[in-house]
Parts: C-alpha cells; structure tokens; sequence
C-alpha cells in the first residue's frame, strides 16, 4: 500500500492537510531508537518530501501529517503552595481555568514545567507552567521551544501579571521588551529577543509605598478576589481568540483603547 501512495504522490504531490494523520510508535534517540529511560517524542514533518523519505526508510516513530503547527501556551508564576493565588500567579491561574474549559490535564512535567497538550479552538496547544520560580523561567521556556521545536515569534504566548497595567486590564504584543518583569527578562535572555507574543494581565501598582516585590507575592484583595474568575475567563477568552481567529483580531478585541 505504501508503494502505491509513493507512486500517486510522484504524479501529484498531496497537500500535506489532505492527508490526515499517520500514527505510528513513537520514536527518540538518534535513529529513531529509543534508549532505556528516555523519553519518546513525536517526529516533525512539514513537507510531503519529507513525507516521502520517511516512509521510504521504513522509520519507526510518531508521525503527524498535515498542519505541525503547535502553539506554546507559557503561563508565568511560582510553584508550590506558598505562592498560590498570589498575584505573581495570575499565569499559572490562567492556564487551570483554560485547561479546565478544553478538558485538558497537567498530568507530566517537562523541562521543569508542568505540561497540559491536546487541542483548543482546532490548534494543537502545549499549556505550560514553568517550576523553575518566577526568575528562571527563561530556562524553561527555552527547552520548551527546543522540545516543540517552535517559531516563538508565531508560535509561543506568553501570560504574566504586570504592575504598569490597572488590575483586570490586559494588553497583548506581538513582541516587546521585558519591562520590569524579572520572569520575562529571563525569557527574552534564555531566547535572545523579545520577538514572540505576550499577554500582560494587569495587577495595579502597590500601595503608597509598598515594595513592589512584596506587592507581586501578596494575595489579591476581598474586591479583586471577586473579580478574579471573570478576569480568568476574559483571558482564557483572549486566548482562544488568538488561536481561532490570530493575534491582530485579538488585539483590536481585548486591548484597552
């Protein structure tokens, strides 16, 4: 059977999202092995030459054909319960109610985050919360872009509170600086620009003159505490809408005018 397809695919080469997907037993290691104790990966194919030369080979592995685009979802906090619902957490907040809404559960960890894959508004997704500590993140996002092997610039966003926005305000970038923020300084360190998307969740500025470190590691007050789920939701929103309808129209929705 597969010699026929490669003789159909000679006369007319397939688009690749006419092509379904083909699922075969994962593969790692170099060759297509897999060594004791190493974790399986999926193989990426983006073009139907590539197609062609894998089934030729006769490679065993985990092979989606069609669209490989897979968004990095990153939502940026501090592990363990010390921190929780803490307003540095607003990301990781984010990602439990998205996950929630499309069945999807934290179920491994990877490059020392906590990972949650399976597909919203029809994009495959890989939701993740790094568990490195806020000032290392970069360090997790960066073998998280090695592991999926994505484009950042179209294929990662990033979810974080920020001190410069009023509370419950977002505000989403195709690409930026790192501000204040010591989480994204790491990102854009670990991956050498800010050129990938970013949605900064607002948390106001401390009052009179709190320190703005201990601001960010405080819990949210009795009157954002009930704001916080509708907040959830519009960012989980946000997010779909990036997915489903891309980055400009989700700007022009969700910014502040």
């Amino acid at each position: 059977m597969i010699g026929s397809q490669v003789e159909v695919y000679r006369l007319a080469p397939p688009p690749l999202a006419a092509l379904g997907a083909l699922s075969l037993p994962t593969c790692g290691g170099e060759g297509g092995g897999v060594r004791e104790g190493e974790e399986r990966r999926p193989l990426r194919i983006r073009t139907w030459q590539e197609t062609l030369a894998f089934l030729r080979a006769g490679q065993k592995g985990s092979l989606v054909i069609g669209s490989t685009h897979m968004w990095l979802i990153v939502g940026l906090g501090n592990p363990g319960e010390r921190y929780a619902r803490t307003r540095h957490n607003i990301g990781f907040e984010a990602l439990d109610v998205l996950a929630r809404r499309h069945g999807l559960e934290f179920r491994g960890k990877r490059a020392n985050s906590l990972v949650a894959e399976g597909t919203i508004a029809g994009q495959r997704v890989a939701l993740a919360k790094p568990q490195t500590f806020m000032n290392l993140s970069g360090q997790a996002v960066s073998a998280l872009r090695n592991w999926y092997k994505i484009d950042p610039a179209r294929e990662l966003l990033v979810i974080y509170d920020d001190l410069d926005l009023p509370f419950a305000k977002l505000r989403l970038r195709e690409r930026g600086s790192a501000g204040t923020h010591n989480g994204m300084r790491s990102i854009v360190q670990q991956l050498g620009n800010g050129e990938f998307p970013r949605l900064r969740v607002g948390i106001g500025q401390p009052p009179g003159k709190m320190d703005p470190a201990a601001y960010v590691l405080s819990r949210f007050s009795r009157e954002e505490e009930e704001a916080l789920p509708a907040l959830l939701d519009t960012i989980a929103d946000a997010v779909e809408v990036v997915l489903r309808e891309g980055l400009t129209t989700a700007m022009n929705r969700y910014n502040p005018g």
